[in-house]
């Protein structure tokens, strides 16, 4: 406003030099009273203009804008909206927001948008002076998963094995972080929904997993070998293939019957008659064996393998098996625990009796000791005969066979 007041006070004095003039072409002189009632005049003037200047002018809010009408965010991501209120003198330029569904985006006093959930919202922001409005579109979208890996690159098992694969999605925060699991050899190694592989046979097969969100994959080697002179896998435990011969032997093949024990003593006992020892001895012991476990001194099992547990023996127990009459043409008579080809034979041989060391029940009952006590005369076996197959409490003064497990 002071350009104003100087403007007209500029124009006063311009004009009382020209009445000046004016009135000395005219030869009229002012008079103190006309100079007087001129004065005043400016001063008037220049008073009221002057007095504008204290006078402020209200401008109300004419417009509000937003500098993006629609934001694409993913969970837990934020970016702030910027809102401008027109004119830029307005005097009131406060704003409130709000988003009309806070389950998918949230916004505060500032105009930060934090992405709560997959969906859209409307977040809206509204003057407080006449309560103008603009809204932006919210969509909420999911994390992409750009990859996956494996824990492992490739695994060695033995037939019967099973092992877990862990699938990592990649982001780690990714939205979706369904996998699939396939093998190229189901019938060597397969997999579960869990990413569990199981050995089935000799050979190769890849294990991979594949993302659902984008169909990203990873892969493992499986090997598989398959060695039954050592060994067979079934229910997690890995089975010798024969029974205990003298001690630290194998019998020469899974027919043989190799020789009976006592529980936790190392002395081994013919199969057949003439009875007689590992030592040569023929006293059979009738006492009670001490002791509340198969003691690893007296382990008849050779290097690397072991009188099985209680808990080991039932679950070759609850394996299907089948009773198998003069296997392989050799009139021995057992049973075949296992599914093919991960299977050993269990052979019907009998059992000495604790009194005097009797051979018993040849070729009809096949009885196998754990390596735990029942009490401090007996202790677990598994028994089977060609219609049944149980798990009883024997005394331990008996001789029966042992089949090892790996250690």
């Amino acid at each position: 406003m002071w350009f104003i007041s100087l403007f007209l006070c500029i124009l006063c004095i311009m004009l009382f030099f020209s009445l000046s003039l004016w009135r000395i072409k005219q030869k009229k002189h002012f008079t103190m009273k006309k100079l007087l009632q001129l004065s005043a005049l400016l001063f008037a003037a220049n008073f009221i203009f002057t007095s504008c200047r204290c006078i402020e002018i209200e401008l109300f809010a004419a417009s509000i804008t937003l500098n993006r009408s629609a934001l694409v965010l993913t969970v837990g991501q934020t970016e702030t909206l910027i809102a401008t209120v027109l004119p830029e003198n307005a005097v009131n330029k406060d704003v409130t927001w709000k988003s009309d569904d806070e389950s998918i985006a949230v916004v505060d006093n500032n105009g930060t948008v934090t992405a709560i959930s997959l969906g859209a919202a409307i977040v809206t922001v509204t003057t407080t002076d006449g309560e103008l409005t603009v809204a932006a579109t919210v969509t909420v979208v999911p994390i992409p998963v750009t990859g996956v890996t494996l824990n492992r690159n490739t695994l060695e098992l033995d037939v019967g094995e099973t092992e877990m694969l862990i699938a990592s999605v990649i982001p780690i925060n990714a939205t979706n972080q369904a996998v699939m699991w396939s093998s190229s050899n189901a019938s060597v190694a397969a997999v579960n929904n869990n990413g569990v592989v199981t050995a089935l046979s000799e050979g190769t097969a890849a294990i991979t997993v594949t993302t659902v969100d984008g169909s990203r994959t990873a892969s493992c080697v499986v090997n598989v070998t398959y060695v039954p002179e050592y060994g067979v896998i079934i229910g997690g435990i890995r089975w010798a293939t024969r029974n205990v011969a003298a001690p630290g032997t194998f019998a020469p093949t899974p027919e043989s019957s190799g020789m009976f024990f006592q529980w936790n003593r190392r002395i081994g006992w013919s199969s057949t008659n003439p009875m007689v020892n590992s030592d040569g001895g023929t006293l059979w012991d009738t006492s009670v064996p001490m002791g509340t476990t198969w003691e690893r001194k007296n382990d008849p099992c050779p290097a690397g393998w072991r009188v099985p547990t209680q808990a080991e023996l039932t679950i070759l127990h609850n394996q299907p098996n089948v009773w198998i009459v003069g296997r392989n043409d050799t009139g021995v008579n057992g049973r075949l625990f296992g599914l093919a080809p991960y299977q050993i034979f269990l052979p019907a041989a009998g059992w000495r009796i604790f009194s005097a060391g009797g051979l018993l029940n040849v070729g009809t009952d096949g009885t196998y000791w754990s390596s735990s006590m029942q009490n401090e005369t007996n202790a677990h076996t598994l028994n089977f005969t060609g219609g049944s197959i149980t798990m009883l409490s024997l005394n331990r003064a008996n001789g029966r066979f042992v089949r090892c497990v790996e250690e």
